[in-house]
């Protein structure tokens, strides 16, 4: 009977980059709803702001910019990055 010995270390790389790869991809996804949505575009014209001004800009519901688009990716574009209007 044969024992395969695993490589820690090269397991934990892999899998280190494999949530890397996965997290790239999401991020991919969000920068892509917020431009389909416009919502870049409306926080190119703004300062740093809190999720509910960035939404007003947008014509957007708060909700959806601060838990789909800015507050987890864009936090440094808000100045407030939590989410009030979200259930909990």
């Amino acid at each position: 009977m044969s024992t395969t010995t695993r490589n820690e270390t090269r397991t934990g790389a892999f899998e280190d980059r494999l949530v890397e790869v996965l997290n790239a991809g999401a991020f991919a996804l969000v920068i892509s709803i917020g431009h389909r949505t416009g919502l870049f575009d409306a926080m190119a014209t703004m300062s740093p702001s809190s999720s509910a001004e960035i939404a007003e800009e947008a014509a957007m519901h708060d909700r959806y910019v601060c838990e789909k688009t800015v507050a987890r990716p864009c936090s440094r574009r808000c100045a407030n990055t939590s989410c009030p209007s979200s259930p909990a």
